[in-house]
C-alpha cells in the first residue's frame, strides 16, 4: 500500500540489509572509534537502505522522569552517519562516535544517562550490533553477537536490560537482552513485522509497532511479551510508539492522509482513546521521543533537502529548531540531567 512505502521512505537509516558486521568475538572495546569534535558538514547524505522486508520509520525507546538533559541523535559529517549529542537549546553539538565508514545510528539513551545504545553496521557485511558507549563517547561496548540484522535498541527503565529488534530469520521480532549482552530472550513471535520498542516508565509493558496485514499499528505487550494489547487502529500506519514520563500517554508518528503521504506527531492514552494530533505540516515530521520533564517532545522535521530535530510543547505548541545544519539530523532521544553536568 502506498502508506507503508511512503513510511518506509521516511527512514533511510532503519534497517540495513548487511551481512556479517563487527567482531563478534568479544566485546568491541577499542575496535570503534569515538570522537568529540564534530568536524564541518560537507554534504547532504542520506544513507541508502536496502531493507530485507519494507517497513515503516522506526524509532521509539524509553522515557524516564527527570530533568531535562541531553539530546542524542544521528548525524551526517559525511555519507555516512555518527551519533552526536546537543543541548536542548541547540547549543554545545558533541560527536561521539568516528567510524566512517561504518554507520552508528538510532541513538538511545540509558537511564542514568551516562551511556548510549546505538546500532553499528559495517558496509559490505551482513549483519548490524547492539553497542554501548559513554556519554562523552569513550567506552565502546558490543552487547550482541549473533550475526543476525540487530536494531533499533531501547533501554529499560531499570537500566538492567535493552530492548531491540532482531531478524528470527522469517520476519523481524522484539527480543531483550541484559546490559552485558546475556540473556537473550524473544518476547514476540508473529508471522509478521514487529518494530520500535518503547518501555513504560514502570517497564512492566513495552510499546511497539506491529504489521497487521494491512498497516502498521501500535501495540503494547508485558515485558514478558505476554498480553498483546492493540492501541491504535487505523487505515494507515501508525509508528515510532513513545511513552510519556507519566506513563499516561503514547507518542507516536501517524499517516493522516488517504494515501499515507504524510507523517504527523500524535499522542494517545495508553488504553487507545483521546488521540491528539500535535504537528500538521505539508512534509513529514517523524519519531518522537518526549522530554523528561515530559513538557515537550523532540522529534525529526524535514526542511526541503535535509531533516533537522525539532521540539514542541505537548500540545502541539512552541515548535522550535534545534540543528540547523545543511545534512540530516534525526532519530532524537532526549536524555536525563546528570547532577553537575
Amino acid at each position: 500500500m502506498s502508506g507503508r512505502r511512503t513510511a518506509a521512505a521516511t527512514i533511510a537509516a532503519t534497517i540495513i540489509a548487511v551481512p556479517a558486521g563487527v567482531s563478534s568475538a568479544g566485546t568491541a572495546e577499542g575496535k570503534l572509534s569515538a570522537g568529540t569534535a564534530p568536524p564541518a558538514a560537507s554534504q547532504n547524505a542520506r544513507v541508502r537502505v536496502m531493507a530485507p522486508r519494507t517497513l515503516p520509520a522506526a524509532q521509539a525507546l524509553a522515557t524516564v522522569p527527570g530533568r531535562n538533559g541531553r539530546i542524542a541523535y544521528e548525524g551526517y559529517p559525511g555519507k555516512t552517519p555518527e551519533i552526536y549529542t546537543i543541548r536542548p537549546d541547540g547549543s554545545e553539538r558533541r560527536r561521539l562516535t568516528n567510524n566512517h565508514p561504518a554507520y552508528d545510528s538510532q541513538p538511545a539513551w540509558s537511564p542514568t544517562g551516562k551511556r548510549i545504545a546505538f546500532f553499528h553496521y559495517e558496509e559490505g557485511d551482513d549483519d548490524s550490533e547492539i553497542y554501548t558507549i559513554g556519554r562523552h563517547g569513550g567506552g565502546i561496548k558490543q552487547l550482541t553477537h549473533d550475526g543476525g540484522p540487530n536494531f533499533r535498541p531501547a533501554w529499560s527503565p531499570s537500566g538492567n536490560r535493552i530492548a531491540y529488534i532482531g531478524d528470527d530469520g522469517n520476519d523481524f521480532e522484539m527480543y531483550t537482552v541484559r546490559r552485558d549482552g546475556s540473556d537473550r530472550q524473544k518476547l514476540t513471535h508473529n508471522a509478521r513485522i514487529d518494530f520500535a520498542p518503547s518501555w513504560s516508565p514502570s517497564g512492566n509493558r513495552i510499546a511497539y509497532s506491529g504489521d497487521d496485514g494491512n498497516d502498521f499499528e501500535i501495540y503494547t505487550v508485558r515485558r514478558d511479551g505476554s498480553d498483546r494489547k492493540q492501541i491504535t487502529n487505523n487505515t494507515t500506519d501508525d509508528v515510532e510508539p513513545f511513552y510519556s514520563p507519566t506513563g499516561k500517554r503514547i507518542a507516536y508518528e501517524g499517516y493522516d492522509r488517504g494515501d499515507g503521504s504524510d507523517g504527523e506527531i500524535y499522542t494517545i492514552r495508553r488504553d487507545g482513546t483521546h488521540q491528539m494530533q500535535l504537528t500538521n505540516n505539508a512534509i513529514a515530521d517523524s519519531g518522537p521521543s518526549w522530554s523528561p520533564n515530559g513538557m515537550r517532545i523532540a522529534f525529526t522535521g524535514s526542511r526541503g533537502a535535509d531533516e533537522e530535530i525539532f521540539t514542541i510543547r505537548r500540545d502541539g505548541s512552541d515548535r522550535k529548531q534545534i540543528t540547523h545544519n545543511k545534512i540530516n539530523d534525526r532519530y532524537p532521544d532526549w536524555g536525563v540531567r546528570i547532577s553537575g553536568a
